[in-house]
């Protein structure tokens, strides 16, 4: 059964990652992740230090393109899977 516990975010949007948690999941600090939304849900997807990089490349001004791409979750989802799977 994976870990149940509560957390909060200070006023700088920062938030704390369990001890427990990020014993289990073998986090150190500046450990990497991406973060999106679900329904009702903030996921944070831990990731190595080679795909950060990765990523950090495709996501800088990502803020100057248009919101309706037209893609839904599950391609994004496909895409990124298939990219994870070159590491």
């Amino acid at each position: 059964m994976q870990p149940i516990t509560t957390t909060s975010m200070s006023s700088k949007g920062q938030v704390v990652i369990p001890e427990v948690i990020r014993k289990r999941m073998k986090l150190k600090a500046e450990s990497r992740f991406t973060v999106t939304t679900g329904k009702g849900s903030v996921i944070l997807q831990a990731i190595e230090s080679s795909s950060a990089r990765d990523i950090d490349g495709i996501t800088i001004g990502s803020d100057r393109l248009p919101r309706n791409n037209g893609l839904s979750e599950d391609a994004i989802e496909r895409v990124i899977s298939g990219v994870r799977g070159q590491y």
